[in-house]
């Protein structure tokens, strides 16, 4: 029974978190109807922004936060200005399509610049963080993930419902024609919007990058995990982001208990390979060697040191390589990559 309170205290405090990221996620669709497929680049962002800053630069961490915040929200407002808003008008799918342009660049720049390998904040959260009731013990960072999650939940409650630009974005989200013929600044609503998102992609990167690690690849693909968030309580629902995102951790918190793979080391991870198709005793080239000859498939062997063009019939296909099923024996040179000077009895040399 402990055992199962400590799962659920967990998954709460996670599953807070990833409700709050989810938030940011619902008020990008509701204002714009994008899906923001940079959301988990996002949060690495916050995550990376916040590690500069702690480790490096050596500032307070209350210092540290703040700025961090304020530079994702510099930032939300400067991929909306420059990325998003040339694109008003245009056909939905090129918006989608640039958010996932988005995460790439993202992605690339940190890796360029921190590299892929797993980073880790200094330990500076307080140890009255730690909340013990009989045998259950909260550990700090999931204190703190409960603490920081109501704080922001209530003063975005607060600026929706009482602020002039919050109930902008209300009324934007609830109908964007009405609005705008009410004179409200959709643009600046657009942009306010991904400001805010990427204000608490930050925040939630910092948590979660307090218990897990920084990690590019890891932080980019919990971004993944908004999408059956906001599914689970609905495109279209702050509130129902935040419940999504309880159910969602305390799910995860019981289907991977920390007990089974802390022992496995940081950073560990399970990849998997799916077969669409096998065969015994396949004959295969790189399919860069294959071009078009006519309505079938051609290849340059190499016979006597000259290049002879060679008709093939292929089978399975693969980006990297082609089944053959007729054509060519086991044990031919095939010429790799073939260009405009490859022709029909060219002397050619290995390399």
């Amino acid at each position: 029974m402990d055992f199962f309170i400590q799962l659920v205290v967990n998954g709460l405090s996670v599953g807070f978190i990833y409700g709050i990221s989810a938030m940011g996620f619902v008020m990008i669709f509701k204002s714009s109807s994008v899906l923001n497929f940079a959301h988990g680049e996002l949060l690495a962002m916050g995550a990376y922004i916040f590690l500069v800053l702690v480790t490096w630069a050596e500032l307070p961490v209350y210092a540290a936060f703040l700025l961090t915040m304020a530079a994702c929200f510099s930032l939300g407002f400067i991929v909306e200005r420059l990325f998003l808003r040339p694109l008003i008008g245009e056909p939905l799918i090129f918006v989608i399509m640039l958010t996932v342009g988005l995460a790439a660049m993202f992605k690339g720049l940190i890796l360029l610049i921190w590299g892929g390998n797993l980073h880790t904040f200094p330990d500076f959260l307080p140890s009255w963080l730690s909340l013990t009731w009989g045998s259950v013990s909260v550990q700090p960072v999931y204190t703190l993930a409960l603490v920081v999650g109501t704080i922001f939940l209530v003063l975005f409650g607060l600026f929706f419902k009482y602020s002039s630009q919050g109930i902008y974005m209300r009324s934007v989200a609830d109908n964007q024609r009405a609005a705008l013929s009410l004179g409200v600044n959709v643009k600046k609503v657009f942009a306010l919007s991904w400001a805010i998102a990427a204000l608490v992609a930050g925040m939630s990167g910092i948590i979660l990058g307090i218990i897990n690690g920084v990690n590019v690849h890891d932080l980019s693909a919990i971004g993944l995990k908004v999408f059956p968030v906001v599914i689970l309580g609905g495109l279209d629902s702050i509130g129902g982001a935040i419940v999504g995102g309880l159910l969602i951790g305390v799910i995860v918190a019981f289907t991977s208990p920390p007990t089974q793979w802390q022992r496995l080391g940081d950073g560990y991870r399970v990849e998997a390979s799916f077969i669409v198709w096998e065969g015994k005793d396949i004959l295969q080239i790189p399919a860069s060697a294959l071009f078009r000859d006519g309505e079938g498939w051609a290849v340059f062997v190499v016979a006597q040191g000259k290049a002879v063009k060679r008709r093939v019939a292929i089978g399975q296909r693969t980006g990297l390589s082609a089944q053959l099923v007729s054509g060519i024996q086991a044990g031919e040179q095939v010429i790799n990559h073939p260009d405009d000077r490859v022709r029909e009895g060219v002397s050619v040399v290995a390399r």
